[in-house]
């Protein structure tokens, strides 16, 4: 691709193989390899890495952010810069070796093995990438609210009804008590037809979750995004699920519940029955 200079290319390539791995890069350490030349003597991984998004060869390198976010080759993420789907079809072009050259495939896989130390900073950071989206796992707990506000920008969650009614019930709690919960919305689907677990990203990438937030760091699994007609399907027939699931309503824990049949506290109806 002659048309692009060697070291805007180098710079997408560096951008692209940190998001693979989970990174999210800031427009001024993107900036700070575009301007850097690196050392003729290089350690074992830097080599690696070196050889995956090539190495900057020029006297005088220039930042090249800026003009990656003006032709849309890039763009901002609430954690830094991510690839656009049309700076990976420049890489494609430009590199049929590049990991991204496969149209069929976006890669955006984690393993989490139960012995890895740093399982839940992994978990964490490929759940931060996926800014203002929808997690459905239909057994997701009250336990894991607080992670959610606290780690991620995630403000949409969908369970499912085969939850147990006192895991809903802490979920209503969990919404009404854990500080920063009232900016979740957890609706509740229809468990006859949700079943896998998945993360749709804000800018609309599927990841398939191989394990429910309650399996995780008991078992070997993984985070993957799976080729376009499969993301294609997920998102259609989960968005179509939110939009028709019961929205689960905060409860505090000293106001008693109400019943659905007559919309009073269980003490008015036990007073109405008993006058």
């Amino acid at each position: 691709m002659q048309f692009v200079s060697d070291h805007v290319l180098n710079t997408l390539r560096y951008i692209g193989a940190m998001n693979r791995i989970g990174v999210v890069l800031s427009r001024i350490e993107a900036d700070a390899f575009s301007r850097s030349r690196p050392p003729k003597a290089v350690i074992a991984l830097s080599e690696r890495l070196m050889r995956t998004v090539g190495a900057v060869d020029m006297d005088s390198p220039e930042p090249v952010a800026g003009y990656l976010m003006r032709v849309r080759w890039i763009v901002d993420s609430p954690h830094g810069v991510v690839l656009t789907e049309l700076g990976k079809g420049v890489l494609r072009s430009a590199d049929d070796g590049y990991e991204h050259s496969s149209p069929d495939h976006l890669v955006a896989d984690v393993a989490l093995h139960p012995e890895d130390p740093l399982l839940y900073t992994a978990l964490t950071r490929r759940f931060a990438k996926a800014g203002a989206g929808l997690l459905v796992d239909p057994y997701f707990k009250a336990d894991h609210l607080p992670w959610l506000v606290e780690t991620t920008l995630l403000r949409r969650v969908m369970v499912t009804d085969k939850q147990k009614p006192a895991d809903l019930s802490s979920l209503r709690v969990a919404l009404a008590t854990v500080p920063g919960a009232n900016e979740v919305e957890i609706r509740v689907g229809d468990g006859k037809q949700i079943h896998d677990r998945c993360l749709i990203e804000e800018t609309r990438q599927v990841v398939l979750l191989g394990a429910s937030m309650t399996g995780i760091g008991k078992h070997l699994t993984a985070l993957f995004a799976p080729g376009p007609p499969i993301q294609q399907a997920y998102r259609d027939t989960y968005e179509r699920l939110w939009q028709s699931a019961e929205t689960l309503a905060p409860q505090h824990p000293i106001t008693p519940p109400r019943s659905p049949e007559t919309g009073l506290s269980r003490a008015q109806t036990g007073q109405t029955l008993a006058e």
